[in-house]
């Protein structure tokens, strides 16, 4: 039985330290250009899994391409090369998703326990003690498609702020965006009029959605109501127009046809450029607690100074929100200042918001540090607990 518990997590950030300090050093090179974010704090906030999972897989493709690829036969070596990387990048999916899971459900005082490991998905079950709201519940289910959007949050920022992007981070995030559709074509297909064959998140979720909105059962003698098979069907068509819709999805395909030994990176692709001013936007799905929701970010650098905005809009829930990410707001040296602001309108939250600063320093060329310090109301954001309070999370990143 694997179980994430508060005593584990902790240790991870520590070994992937150790992983680093002692691979990297071998790899050195004169101009750093390659990242591997890492994050330490509250075991419960599913940021701390975002950064850590993406340099994971990184380290991953390193450990293949540094120490193994060398001493495979040429013949054999694309065979080799193209089951490690599905490996790294399928369970650095999966595993951040169920963590999610776990993070939501402890929120709540329930739990996710891993019994044990299978293709495509482990044996798990989720533990929800007696009194769990509805909405709690939600929290818990759509907690694992919530990581896999952060994930690709995470990777799109950098993309868009500095310039470039590790070709395994850019299919990596590629994979993110399309869990919600792999997962219910490919990972739990169901046939919606007959509910005996749901299982997994996209279904489970859409009827803890449906559920706590409509006040009414989502199956009744073994029979599905034909509002939630809606609910179920709008999701997911509308998942696949949001994808079909987001120019990101475009300019990560172009990593899959790289060869990963090459350590390729991709320019940044605007939709438009000129000297001083660059734009695009991207677009993005989440499962939220009020609901599936949709992001619409438009990513900005005006003189080099990166900023973007968002929109975004959920049903069936009143759920309408708009944000702002500002980075570098402030420099000196080796230091600098990123700043966040959220607002938004909820049903069950009222309207509230968040504030956000982020002060970081750079020590020497192999290392950032930074910390996330932040204040929120009562009200749903991306992977944050949903009551009002403030939250930290300590950042760190190396550089080769």
């Amino acid at each position: 039985m694997c179980k994430f518990n508060r005593i584990v997590f902790p240790k991870v950030p520590l070994v992937f330290l150790a992983i680093v300090f002692l691979v990297l050093p071998s790899l050195s090179r004169a101009e750093p250009t390659r990242e591997y974010p890492f994050s330490y704090g509250d075991p419960l906030d599913s940021r701390n899994v975002v950064r850590t999972s993406i340099a994971l897989n990184k380290l991953g493709h390193d450990f293949y391409r540094e120490g193994i690829s060398p001493l495979l036969p040429e013949s054999l070596e694309p065979w080799v090369a193209g089951a490690w990387s599905f490996f790294w990048t399928f369970n650095l999916t999966m595993w951040p998703h169920d963590y999610g899971h776990w993070a939501r459900a402890n929120q709540a005082g329930g739990d996710f326990i891993i019994d044990s490991y299978a293709f495509p998905l482990p044996e798990a079950r989720m533990v929800v003690p007696a009194g769990t709201t509805l909405w709690q519940e939600t929290l818990m289910s759509g907690g694992g498609f919530e990581i896999n959007t952060m994930m690709r949050k995470h990777t799109e920022d950098r993309y868009f702020q500095t310039g470039f992007r590790d070709a395994e981070d850019m299919v990596h995030s590629f994979i993110q965006s399309m869990m919600f559709p792999i997962y219910s074509v490919l990972i739990a297909p169901i046939n919606t009029s007959d509910p005996s064959s749901w299982y997994g998140d996209p279904i489970q979720y859409t009827q803890l959605v449906f559920e706590n909105y409509s006040g009414r059962p989502s199956v009744v003698n073994n029979v599905a109501d034909p509002g939630m098979v809606s609910l179920y069907k709008e999701m997911f068509w509308v998942n696949l127009l949001v994808t079909a819709l987001d120019p990101w999805m475009y300019f990560a395909a172009e990593a899959f046809s790289l060869d990963l030994k090459d350590l390729p990176q991709l320019d940044t692709r605007w939709l438009y450029s000129s000297n001083d001013f660059s734009w695009a936007y991207t677009t993005r799905f989440n499962t939220g607690v009020l609901g599936y929701e949709v992001y619409l970010t438009q990513h900005i650098k005006v003189d080099d100074e990166y900023f973007s905005v968002y929109l975004r809009a959920g049903r069936p829930f009143k759920n309408y929100g708009v944000g702002a990410r500002f980075a570098d707001v402030l420099t000196a040296g080796d230091f600098s200042l990123d700043a966040t602001i959220d607002a938004w309108d909820q049903d069950n939250y009222g309207t509230g918001g968040m504030i956000g600063i982020s002060p970081g320093y750079r020590v020497g060329k192999n290392l950032r540090v930074s910390v996330d310090l932040h204040w929120k109301s009562d009200g749903y954001a991306l992977g944050l607990p949903l009551e009002e309070g403030l939250g930290w999370l300590l950042n760190g990143t190396m550089y080769w």
